[in-house]
């Protein structure tokens, strides 16, 4: 009998911690997506997104994704997008909208593409290449640009 009730008690603490296990977040699943994958490899990590816009050869998927596992009341749209078919860059629906608004020229001088320092920072620091301050460093200055 004792052993039924040490068991009962241990059951709900046991469930509990199995359901904080499998929720991803946002850096679990965007860690696994780097530029140059095809958008079924992308479908394979992420899953179907919960919108999927295209035209002119590029695809943007989205998805809304929770910064933590314990924040799930504001989600934050996050955006895939594909140019002829495979990943050319990614981040938030902010960063995506900033980015698009940016001119690639001024005057005849042509600005560094955002988007591409961007995703060459993130690939950068997966793989371990510059760590963290380092990223947040250069991922600032490059906002300061815009």
């Amino acid at each position: 009998m004792h052993k039924l009730k040490t068991a009962l008690i241990q059951l709900p603490v046991i469930l509990m911690l199995a359901g904080c296990i499998g929720h991803p977040t946002v850096e679990s699943k965007l860690s696994n997506i780097s530029t140059g994958m095809t958008k079924l490899q992308v479908l394979s990590i992420m899953g179907m997104p919960d919108q999927a816009t295209s035209g002119n050869g590029t695809e943007d998927l989205t998805y809304l994704l929770n910064e933590s596992e314990w924040d799930t009341k504001s989600p934050v749209p996050y955006v895939i997008h594909l140019d002829n078919g495979k990943v050319d860059r990614f981040g938030t629906q902010k960063e995506m909208v900033q980015f698009a608004q940016t001119s690639p020229k001024v005057g005849n001088i042509k600005k560094p593409d955002i988007f591409t320092e961007f995703t060459r920072l993130d690939e950068q620091r997966r793989k371990k290449l510059i760590n963290d301050d380092e990223y947040f460093r250069q991922k600032t200055k490059l906002l300061d640009q815009l």
